[in-house]
């Protein structure tokens, strides 16, 4: 196949794929029993080649059932299913997420790969929803499962499927949302069937190698406007949630002619908790697209919604220490992976990034998905109940334009519905509001933070959570100020805990409140430059007080606390220009918490 496919039917198929990817996940959404799939969007699609190579979609492989059955042993209508983070090097980063991919054929030969993961209400181990904040090693976390066949030529093992239920809390949703995937499988094993009837299979074929060389060109061209040397940026996680210490991630970047090489060379060692990621090294490098694409595209006059692919592999050379805190050696716990990745993939390419383009690169977002998860029995069904909820923080402000408020990092994720969780389940959701003068300030000011408060209705219940950013800020650029950091309460009988980061299987009883505070964004760009209308518009609206107003952004408001006093806020910006620091990076200052495993009573109920 050395002839290249024409312009127009390439765009034609990659739009089909895309179409496809929707369709699928239409499917899911549809036929998934569980509030982390159905309502929190917590699963990812793609479609894979021959070998497993991603082709479009969301970052993810299946290169492990390549390596794991012959050809001969993959078959049509075979769907096969996968969790295990260390047999897939990462592929699956906790076994709370399962993989399924189902191959594609056309006469008789391997053409594709339907793949697709969600994450599973409840996998087993010490505490629900595969997100243990305290276990020690994996074994604690849930039922490991290697590469084995869910469906062999369309016939359902049942098998695999009752060994999957029997080891979670919530069996009818493991079967639900685990058929579900694979129903959603087909959608990709259809449409790519009418593609290749409709344009033939070697034109298919040619498609896929041309979006891979294309993406080749393409990152060359994105590495090409990257100055040649290194810079490199550290960032700190506020625990393990075992040990009352701050793991470190280190990583630096440099380029040399047209290849990069990203290097974590001074990153923590494995940790003792459950925070250890298995960093992927194609993971890693489709991430790299993802940013690049979006702050040096638009210079180059790409499409910053271009999809990645395996064809910017062979162009990006990575160092892992092993073992490392990014490389743990087996069976060292993973559950609480998503703290430690959301740094890694979001927050850490920004640190490195702001140092080459200032004036395209966000600040730090609140990026860590804080996590919530009750377990209990209903008092009116008198069944066990598994929930999960992932409460959105500040995103970082941009260059042009204020963070994001309440925002998920994880593009996939949303707030579950309010309306949904008092019909469902034993809690009243007392509060959902956006939290006041949590926004790092700035000339674009962070995004804002989010309060929910929940009170429990029955009684009796047990509560786990992960949480980050609560000692070390999100931090501003370029003058901008660090965000808030978050914090999280129960309130018992009058009295207040403060929570620490990470805990399982706290008990509550009935009337119990917990509060959750998640902090805001940095900011970008010194406060004082805001625009004055801009700062008296988050003054009304409730996100920022009138005395931060004056203290952050030096603008005076007048006898009403809404209208802008001109004269003494010219004077006071003049000030606070003339003495203050403006700092590439500022962290702000690293706040005491309580320490891993205990709650500590504080005076006073936290505003909300």
């Amino acid at each position: 196949m050395s002839s290249m496919v024409d312009p127009v039917t390439l765009e034609v198929v990659d739009n089909a794929l895309y179409s496809m990817e929707k369709e699928m996940e239409a499917t899911i959404v549809r036929a998934a029993m569980s509030i982390v799939i159905r309502d929190i969007y917590d699963f990812g699609i793609a479609t894979l080649d021959a070998e497993g190579r991603l082709v479009h979609g969301l970052p993810m492989s299946g290169t492990l059932i390549r390596e794991t059955f012959p050809l001969g042993e993959i078959h049509e209508g075979d769907v096969f299913v996968f969790n295990d983070p260390y047999l897939s090097r990462g592929e699956m980063t906790h076994l709370g997420d399962t993989q399924l991919c189902r191959p594609v054929f056309w006469d008789g030969r391997l053409v594709a790969f339907a793949a697709i993961w969600g994450h599973h209400m409840d996998i087993g181990g010490i505490s629900v929803s595969g997100l243990p904040a305290t276990s020690r090693e994996i074994f604690h976390e849930g039922i490991q499962i290697p590469p084995v066949k869910l469906y062999d030529r369309n016939v359902l093992n049942a098998a695999v499927l009752q060994i999957m239920a029997r080891n979670s809390r919530t069996p009818e949703m493991m079967i639900g949302d685990t058929l579900a995937m694979a129903a959603a499988c087909t959608v990709t094993e259809k449409r790519l069937h009418e593609l290749i009837g409709k344009f033939g299979i070697e034109t298919i074929l040619e498609c896929f190698e041309t979006s891979a060389r294309r993406a080749h060109d393409a990152m060359r061209r994105l590495i090409g406007r990257l100055p040649e040397g290194r810079v490199a940026f550290t960032d700190f996680l506020d625990d393990d949630g075992v040990r009352e210490e701050h793991p470190r991630l280190c990583v630096a970047l440099e380029k040399s002619a047209e290849r990069l090489h990203v290097d974590y060379t001074g990153t923590s060692g494995q940790a003792e908790g459950a925070i250890n990621l298995i960093l992927n090294p194609n993971r890693i490098k489709l991430e790299m697209w993802r940013y690049l694409i979006n702050w040096i595209g638009p210079l180059i006059g790409m499409d910053h919604e271009a999809s990645p692919n395996y064809g910017i592999f062979d162009l990006i050379d990575l160092t892992i220490p092993h073992p490392s805190l990014l490389a743990p050696r087996y069976p060292a716990a993973v559950g609480a992976r998503h703290l430690t990745s959301s740094l890694i993939y979001r927050d850490m390419w920004r640190g490195l990034m702001s140092q080459i383009y200032p004036d395209r690169v966000p600040a730090c977002s609140n990026a860590v998905i804080p996590t919530y998860m009750f377990r209990g029995i209903h008092p009116v069904s008198d069944k066990l109940y598994v929930s999960m909820e992932c409460i959105a923080g500040g995103g970082g402000g941009r260059p042009t334009a204020d963070g994001l408020d309440a925002v998920c990092p994880n593009a996939n994720l949303i707030i579950a519905p309010v309306e949904f969780l008092e019909t469902t389940y034993p809690f009243l959701v007392e509060v959902t509001a956006l939290r006041r003068d949590t926004a790092g300030p700035g000339k674009f000011r962070g995004g804002a933070g989010v309060i929910r408060s929940f009170e429990l209705q029955a009684p009796e219940a047990y509560l786990s959570w992960l949480d980050e950013r609560q000692t070390h800020p999100a931090w501003g650029v370029h003058g901008g100020r660090p965000g808030v950091p978050g914090d999280a309460y129960l309130i018992r009988d009058g009295r207040t805990h403060r929570l620490p980061t990470k805990h399982d299987n706290l008990r509550l009883v009935l009337g119990d409140r917990i509060i959750v505070r998640t902090g805001g964004g940095g900011g970008y760009g010194p406060p004082w430059e805001r625009e004055v209308e801009m700062v008296a518009r988050d003054v009304a609206r409730g996100l920022v007080s009138p005395e931060t107003a004056r203290a952050e952004y030096g603008v005076v408001l007048g006898p009403d606390g809404l209208t802008p006093d001109a004269a003494a806020t010219v004077a006071l910006r003049r000030e606070m220009a003339a003495r203050r620091a403006v700092r590439p990076v500022d962290r702000g200052t690293v706040r005491a918490g309580p320490p891993p495993g205990r709650l500590v009573e504080v005076e006073g109920i936290p505003e909300v």
